[in-house]
């Protein structure tokens, strides 16, 4: 039997299925980092990760050579795979530039996650990602998600008790920010692009204890249908 959604499906018997991902059949796609692909890491010890790698096919792989700050990639953490995780004090990992340059807005991505609870803190941010003037912050002054391309859009409650799928559309004044499939709020971070990617921290500073599943970015905005398939895979995939 064959249960399809968008360009998302479930293919096989109740005892043995498989799910096929969507994500390389969306244009636009310019990051695809996914926790539980071992195939995509290189480690320098004791799951300590040193280099992960991008299975978009742009070759934006991200690194950590100092071994005292890499991440940890810690085996069975949601629903039976694998998650990248910070220790909030100085793990981060990153790269500098994309290939091809900087992503403009309308750009989409989404990240399964578990919110940061502790880190070092510099006016309450706790970083998710960042990536110049392109960020995804826990503000812990006043307990909201935080999109900013420029400028601040702060939005909802934290919860950094559960993994949960987060879907951010950066599009200068209606810029989206969904949790959960659930759009959640539309507002303005302003219009800057993303250029590389830091995670767990902003400039090697403002470290988290975030925890990673998997970061999907696309530089375009998606259809609803496409947008909706994304996140039924990662939800299915994760468990969510």
């Amino acid at each position: 039997a064959s249960v399809i959604s968008g360009t998302a499906s479930v293919v096989g018997t109740p005892a043995t299925w498989t799910l096929e991902s969507p994500v390389t059949l969306i244009s636009g796609l310019k990051l695809w980092l996914d926790a539980d692909d071992s195939s995509t890491f290189t480690f320098s010890s004791s799951n300590l990760v040193s280099q992960w790698n991008d299975k978009s096919g742009q070759g934006n792989h991200i690194s950590q050579a100092t071994t005292a700050y890499q991440p940890l990639r810690v085996l069975n953490a949601l629903s039976g795979r694998a998650t990248v995780q910070a220790d909030g004090t100085n793990d981060y990992i990153s790269r500098s530039t994309f290939t091809g340059g900087s992503i403009s807005q309308i750009s989409t991505a989404f990240i399964v996650l578990k919110m940061p609870d502790s880190g070092v803190d510099v006016s309450g941010n706790r970083y998710v990602y960042s990536s110049a003037d392109h960020l995804f912050i826990a503000r812990y002054t006043t307990n909201q998600n935080l999109m900013y391309a420029g400028a601040e859009y702060k939005v909802g409650s934290l919860d950094t008790t559960n993994y949960l799928l987060y879907t951010l559309e950066y599009n200068g004044a209606s810029s989206i920010f969904r949790r959960a499939k659930t759009t959640i709020g539309t507002g303005n971070p302003s219009t800057s692009g993303m250029n590389g990617v830091e995670l767990f921290a902003s400039g090697g500073g403002q470290m988290s204890n975030a925890k990673i599943a998997e970061f999907i970015v696309y530089d375009s905005q998606l259809s609803t249908a496409d947008r909706d398939s994304i996140e039924t895979y990662l939800t299915d995939k994760w468990g969510l």
